[in-house]
Protein backbone atom coordinates (compact mmCIF):
# COMPACT_ATOMS: atom_id res chain seq x y z
CA UNK A 1 0.00 0.00 0.00
CA UNK A 2 1.46 3.20 -1.01
CA UNK A 3 1.71 5.79 1.74
CA UNK A 4 0.61 9.86 1.13
CA UNK A 5 3.16 12.06 1.01
CA UNK A 6 4.31 14.05 4.08
CA UNK A 7 3.58 17.56 2.36
CA UNK A 8 0.35 16.59 0.63
CA UNK A 9 -0.85 15.25 3.90
CA UNK A 10 0.42 18.27 5.76
CA UNK A 11 -1.18 21.17 2.69
CA UNK A 12 -4.31 18.80 2.96
CA UNK A 13 -4.93 20.53 6.48
CA UNK A 14 -5.51 23.68 5.10
CA UNK A 15 -7.32 22.97 2.08
CA UNK A 16 -10.95 23.39 3.97
CA UNK A 17 -11.83 26.87 4.89
CA UNK A 18 -13.73 25.38 7.28
CA UNK A 19 -10.15 24.85 9.46
CA UNK A 20 -9.91 28.40 9.73
CA UNK A 21 -12.06 30.43 12.01
CA UNK A 22 -14.95 32.85 10.96
CA UNK A 23 -12.75 35.73 12.54
CA UNK A 24 -10.18 34.79 10.18
CA UNK A 25 -11.65 34.52 7.45
CA UNK A 26 -12.82 37.99 8.20
CA UNK A 27 -9.79 39.44 8.30
CA UNK A 28 -8.40 38.19 4.80
CA UNK A 29 -12.07 39.21 3.00
CA UNK A 30 -11.26 42.95 4.55
CA UNK A 31 -7.69 42.73 3.45
CA UNK A 32 -9.15 41.67 0.12
CA UNK A 33 -6.84 38.65 0.12
CA UNK A 34 -7.92 35.34 -1.60
CA UNK A 35 -8.36 32.39 1.11
CA UNK A 36 -6.47 29.85 -0.39
CA UNK A 37 -3.94 27.44 1.36
CA UNK A 38 -0.78 28.71 -0.69
CA UNK A 39 -1.11 32.72 0.61
CA UNK A 40 -2.50 31.36 4.30
CA UNK A 41 0.98 29.47 4.54
CA UNK A 42 2.88 32.47 2.98
CA UNK A 43 1.46 35.03 5.73
CA UNK A 44 3.31 32.92 7.95
CA UNK A 45 6.98 34.40 6.79
CA UNK A 46 8.99 31.76 5.61
CA UNK A 47 12.63 32.39 6.77
CA UNK A 48 14.61 34.13 3.91
CA UNK A 49 17.91 32.57 4.96
CA UNK A 50 17.81 28.82 3.93
CA UNK A 51 17.29 27.66 7.84
CA UNK A 52 17.95 28.86 11.15
CA UNK A 53 18.65 25.62 12.30
CA UNK A 54 20.68 24.85 9.22
CA UNK A 55 23.07 27.91 10.77
CA UNK A 56 23.41 26.99 14.07
CA UNK A 57 24.55 24.01 12.72
CA UNK A 58 27.04 25.74 10.75
CA UNK A 59 27.89 27.58 13.88
CA UNK A 60 29.16 23.97 15.49
CA UNK A 61 26.04 23.23 17.22
CA UNK A 62 24.56 20.01 16.28
CA UNK A 63 20.48 20.19 17.10
CA UNK A 64 19.97 17.67 20.01
CA UNK A 65 16.89 19.28 20.07
CA UNK A 66 14.12 21.97 20.25
CA UNK A 67 12.12 23.63 22.52
CA UNK A 68 9.36 25.70 20.46
CA UNK A 69 7.42 27.93 22.32
CA UNK A 70 4.20 29.70 20.45
CA UNK A 71 4.52 26.26 17.95
CA UNK A 72 1.31 27.84 16.33
CA UNK A 73 1.52 25.08 13.54
CA UNK A 74 4.59 23.54 13.74
CA UNK A 75 5.44 24.81 10.54
CA UNK A 76 9.22 24.20 11.34
CA UNK A 77 8.55 20.48 12.40
CA UNK A 78 10.12 19.39 9.17
CA UNK A 79 12.94 21.46 9.50
CA UNK A 80 13.83 20.22 12.96
CA UNK A 81 13.51 16.81 11.87
CA UNK A 82 15.87 16.94 8.74
CA UNK A 83 18.39 18.83 10.64
CA UNK A 84 18.36 15.41 12.99
CA UNK A 85 16.65 16.69 15.89
CA UNK A 86 15.97 13.91 18.21
CA UNK A 87 13.33 15.64 20.51
CA UNK A 88 11.40 18.74 19.66
CA UNK A 89 8.40 19.64 21.89
CA UNK A 90 5.75 22.50 20.97
CA UNK A 91 3.99 24.34 23.64
CA UNK A 92 0.87 26.23 22.18
CA UNK A 93 -2.04 27.30 24.45
CA UNK A 94 -4.53 28.58 21.40
CA UNK A 95 -7.69 26.05 20.89
CA UNK A 96 -7.88 27.67 17.68
CA UNK A 97 -4.66 26.26 16.20
CA UNK A 98 -3.75 23.06 18.47
CA UNK A 99 -6.28 20.53 16.44
CA UNK A 100 -4.18 21.18 12.89
CA UNK A 101 -1.08 21.21 15.19
CA UNK A 102 -1.74 17.98 16.88
CA UNK A 103 -2.57 16.74 13.57
CA UNK A 104 0.36 17.71 12.25
CA UNK A 105 2.67 16.18 14.88
CA UNK A 106 0.28 13.06 15.01
CA UNK A 107 1.35 12.07 11.42
CA UNK A 108 4.99 12.47 11.98
CA UNK A 109 4.46 10.23 14.76
CA UNK A 110 2.99 7.59 12.68
CA UNK A 111 5.46 8.35 10.14
CA UNK A 112 8.54 7.82 12.90
CA UNK A 113 6.89 4.68 14.13
CA UNK A 114 6.85 3.14 10.30
CA UNK A 115 10.89 4.04 10.00
CA UNK A 116 10.69 2.51 12.88
CA UNK A 117 12.73 5.59 14.50
CA UNK A 118 10.34 6.54 17.22
CA UNK A 119 12.55 5.59 19.63
CA UNK A 120 15.46 8.04 18.61
CA UNK A 121 13.07 11.21 17.39
CA UNK A 122 10.47 12.25 19.65
CA UNK A 123 7.81 14.69 18.85
CA UNK A 124 5.16 16.25 21.86
CA UNK A 125 2.80 18.77 22.13
CA UNK A 126 2.37 20.63 25.56
CA UNK A 127 -1.17 22.20 25.33
CA UNK A 128 -0.16 24.74 28.06
CA UNK A 129 0.85 28.76 28.19
CA UNK A 130 4.94 29.12 29.03
CA UNK A 131 5.00 31.91 31.45
CA UNK A 132 7.14 32.95 34.68
CA UNK A 133 4.88 31.40 37.10
CA UNK A 134 2.18 28.17 37.69
CA UNK A 135 -1.21 30.09 37.66
CA UNK A 136 -4.06 30.97 34.97
CA UNK A 137 -4.06 34.16 32.81
CA UNK A 138 -6.28 35.75 30.77
CA UNK A 139 -5.30 34.72 26.81
CA UNK A 140 -6.42 37.19 24.30
CA UNK A 141 -6.95 35.04 20.82
CA UNK A 142 -6.73 37.63 18.11
CA UNK A 143 -8.34 37.07 14.44
CA UNK A 144 -5.54 36.33 12.74
CA UNK A 145 -4.34 33.79 15.01
CA UNK A 146 -1.02 33.94 15.13
CA UNK A 147 -0.89 37.32 16.62
CA UNK A 148 -2.47 35.93 19.96
CA UNK A 149 -0.69 36.67 23.27
CA UNK A 150 -1.22 36.90 27.25
CA UNK A 151 -0.98 40.43 26.59
CA UNK A 152 -3.73 42.51 25.70
CA UNK A 153 -2.89 43.93 22.59
CA UNK A 154 -1.92 48.18 22.21
CA UNK A 155 -1.96 48.22 18.21
CA UNK A 156 -5.44 49.06 17.08
CA UNK A 157 -5.03 46.81 13.93
CA UNK A 158 -5.01 43.22 16.28
CA UNK A 159 -8.21 42.73 16.95
CA UNK A 160 -9.36 39.84 19.64
CA UNK A 161 -12.28 37.92 19.34
CA UNK A 162 -11.69 36.14 22.22
CA UNK A 163 -10.60 35.96 25.73
CA UNK A 164 -10.30 32.64 27.46
CA UNK A 165 -8.42 30.95 30.59
CA UNK A 166 -5.42 28.91 29.90
CA UNK A 167 -3.22 27.27 31.95
CA UNK A 168 0.64 28.80 32.56
CA UNK A 169 3.69 27.27 34.09
CA UNK A 170 7.39 27.50 33.44
CA UNK A 171 9.90 26.08 31.20
CA UNK A 172 11.40 24.53 34.22
CA UNK A 173 8.67 22.86 35.54
CA UNK A 174 7.41 21.71 32.18
CA UNK A 175 10.75 20.34 30.63
CA UNK A 176 12.11 17.12 33.14
CA UNK A 177 14.76 16.83 30.94
CA UNK A 178 16.75 19.53 29.85
CA UNK A 179 20.04 17.96 28.68
CA UNK A 180 17.82 16.82 25.54
CA UNK A 181 17.37 20.34 23.92
CA UNK A 182 19.87 22.73 22.98
CA UNK A 183 18.09 25.13 20.75
CA UNK A 184 14.98 27.37 21.80
CA UNK A 185 12.45 28.94 19.43
CA UNK A 186 10.50 31.95 20.72
CA UNK A 187 7.42 33.41 19.40
CA UNK A 188 5.36 34.47 22.40
CA UNK A 189 4.02 38.25 21.38
CA UNK A 190 5.36 40.17 24.00
CA UNK A 191 6.29 37.53 26.56
CA UNK A 192 9.73 36.69 26.42
CA UNK A 193 11.38 37.97 29.38
CA UNK A 194 8.58 36.06 31.46
CA UNK A 195 9.33 32.96 29.29
CA UNK A 196 13.22 33.30 29.36
CA UNK A 197 13.02 34.31 33.35
CA UNK A 198 11.25 31.21 33.95
CA UNK A 199 13.73 28.94 32.29
CA UNK A 200 17.01 29.22 34.54
CA UNK A 201 17.60 25.52 35.29
CA UNK A 202 16.63 25.22 31.33
CA UNK A 203 18.75 27.76 29.61
CA UNK A 204 22.37 26.77 30.48
CA UNK A 205 21.96 23.75 28.34
CA UNK A 206 21.13 25.96 25.42
CA UNK A 207 23.35 26.53 22.45
CA UNK A 208 20.97 28.61 20.81
CA UNK A 209 17.74 31.10 21.05
CA UNK A 210 15.39 31.86 18.04
CA UNK A 211 13.42 34.81 18.83
CA UNK A 212 10.93 37.00 17.17
CA UNK A 213 11.24 40.71 19.00
CA UNK A 214 8.60 43.47 18.43
CA UNK A 215 10.88 46.77 17.29
CA UNK A 216 7.44 48.91 18.45
CA UNK A 217 4.68 48.11 20.81
CA UNK A 218 2.43 46.17 19.82
CA UNK A 219 1.16 44.40 23.48
CA UNK A 220 0.60 46.51 26.91
CA UNK A 221 3.51 45.05 28.92
CA UNK A 222 5.05 43.31 26.30
CA UNK A 223 8.96 43.39 25.93
CA UNK A 224 10.59 45.37 23.39
CA UNK A 225 13.28 44.38 21.20
CA UNK A 226 15.89 46.54 23.12
CA UNK A 227 14.83 45.35 27.02
CA UNK A 228 15.01 41.16 25.48
CA UNK A 229 18.13 42.21 23.79
CA UNK A 230 19.63 43.52 27.35
CA UNK A 231 18.12 40.60 29.20
CA UNK A 232 20.12 38.33 26.88
CA UNK A 233 23.46 40.02 26.88
CA UNK A 234 23.45 40.09 30.41
CA UNK A 235 22.76 37.00 30.43
CA UNK A 236 25.59 35.85 28.25
CA UNK A 237 24.22 35.29 25.47
CA UNK A 238 25.40 37.58 21.48
CA UNK A 239 23.36 38.13 18.99
CA UNK A 240 24.48 36.60 16.18
CA UNK A 241 21.74 37.14 13.39
CA UNK A 242 18.93 38.46 12.50
CA UNK A 243 16.19 39.29 9.77
CA UNK A 244 14.04 42.19 10.07
CA UNK A 245 9.91 42.20 8.75
CA UNK A 246 8.98 45.91 9.24
CA UNK A 247 8.67 45.98 12.62
CA UNK A 248 9.49 42.83 13.85
CA UNK A 249 12.62 41.06 14.05
CA UNK A 250 13.81 37.19 13.82
CA UNK A 251 16.96 36.94 15.80
CA UNK A 252 19.20 34.30 16.79
CA UNK A 253 21.76 34.46 19.79
CA UNK A 254 24.23 31.84 20.64
CA UNK A 255 25.82 31.49 23.86
CA UNK A 256 29.33 30.88 22.25
CA UNK A 257 30.21 32.50 19.14
CA UNK A 258 31.79 29.91 16.72
CA UNK A 259 34.82 28.44 16.90
CA UNK A 260 35.38 27.65 13.61
CA UNK A 261 35.78 30.97 12.49
CA UNK A 262 32.92 31.82 10.80
CA UNK A 263 31.62 35.59 10.16
CA UNK A 264 28.35 37.10 11.15
CA UNK A 265 25.86 37.32 8.23
CA UNK A 266 24.72 40.41 7.23
CA UNK A 267 21.41 41.41 9.06
CA UNK A 268 18.77 41.42 6.64
CA UNK A 269 15.37 42.95 5.82
CA UNK A 270 13.12 42.02 3.12
CA UNK A 271 11.47 45.12 3.09
CA UNK A 272 14.45 46.83 1.93
CA UNK A 273 15.06 44.26 -0.86
CA UNK A 274 18.27 43.54 0.41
Amino acid sequence: MLLPSPASHYLDLFRSPTKQSAASLAYHQRCMEPNDQVLWLSRLRPPVYAGWVDLIKQCGFPPRGVLHVGAHYGLELENYLAAGCRRVVFFEASPLVLGQLHAHVKFWQDWLRILDRSDRMRVEVVEKAVSDGRREAHFHVAELEMLSSLHQPEADWIQVQDQITVACDTLDALVSEPQDFNILNLDVQGHELEVLSGAARTLPFLDAILIELNLVQRYHGGAGAAAVDEWLTEAGWTGFYQIRYGDVIDALYLRNLPKNGLEKPAPTDPNRGG
